[in-house]
């Protein structure tokens, strides 16, 4: 109803009448049945109230005629349920290196990410897919080899209200972090591999943790260097190269007062058995 609340029971007051005194349906209403809840009148001691499921037309408040009989109590209580075949669009936002940006609705619930970019005309030519940033929630960043999502039938991730969907630009570079003497961004080359990427950046400091590199891949996965592979580096990867764990500095009080603790047991222990 339009203005649901709490209406005066009048004579002979109908389904029809209290309608209309609420304003009549709003757009969400399913216009096809209302329910009528009734306190109960102690014929049952369990039961609290009883209801009635009331079939009507959706042109009750048109043709008074329509209206099905039954005459409303003092207390009752009439229930409009939401029509459940309504639903509001549900909207995803598209923006960056496709034909059309834009906001565009879902058409079927199965509607994938490679669909809605066909929809907006495909990519285009400066169009970097595997760097495509997708958000759900507003706050939850989704991983993917995103460089696949126009392959096959099914067009990758099922997209969601809200779903928030960013193609960036070919970035042509490569971002090397951490323990590197000269931090920063690299040209990328199709056939460099990690260290040269490192070497480009000034090199490995002493502080470094070299076996434990890290990739991170422009569609949010991210790769580990091993001592037997070295993980592929793509365009617009990052490349990190953590620090190694700093050590506790000595406490060479702490160390001498430990020793003198041994030795003096030892001591005790030779004094012992001598003496038997």
């Amino acid at each position: 109803m339009e203005e649901p609340g709490t209406y005066v029971l009048e004579e002979n007051m109908g389904i029809h009448d209290l309608l209309l005194q609420a304003g009549g349906f709003t757009k969400l209403a399913y216009k096809y049945n209302v329910e009528v809840f009734r306190i109960g009148r102690g014929d049952q001691k369990d039961r609290i109230s009883r209801v009635y499921n009331i079939n009507i037309s959706p042109d009750i408040l048109k043709d008074f005629k329509s209206e099905p009989q039954i005459e409303l109590q003092d207390f009752d209580m009439v229930v409009v349920r939401k029509d459940p075949d309504f639903e509001y669009h549900k909207v995803v936002k598209l923006e960056g290196e496709v034909q059309f940006p834009g906001r565009y609705p879902i058409l079927r619930e199965s509607e994938t990410l490679g669909q809605v970019i066909q929809r907006a005309g495909g990519l285009t030519q400066e169009a970097f897919l595997p760097g495509l940033r997708f958000t759900r929630n507003d706050t939850s960043k989704v991983v993917g080899d995103f460089a696949r999502v126009l392959e096959g039938e099914d067009g990758g991730i099922i997209l969601q209200q809200g779903d928030s969907i960013y193609v960036p630009q070919h970035p042509g570079t490569v971002k090397v972090t951490g323990s590197v003497r000269n931090p920063g961004v690299v040209q990328y080359h199709p056939g460099w591999g990690l260290e040269r990427y490192v070497e480009a950046a000034g090199d490995y400091t002493f502080e470094a943790a070299k076996s434990k590199t890290i990739v991170y891949y422009p569609g949010g996965n991210a790769r580990r260097k091993h001592w037997y592979r070295k993980p592929e580096v793509k365009e617009g990867s990052e490349i990190f190269v953590p620090r190694k764990p700093e050590r506790e500095p000595l406490d060479v009080t702490q160390l001498l007062t430990e020793w003198a603790s041994i030795a003096t047991s030892v001591a005790t222990v030779i004094y012992i058995i001598n003496r038997n």
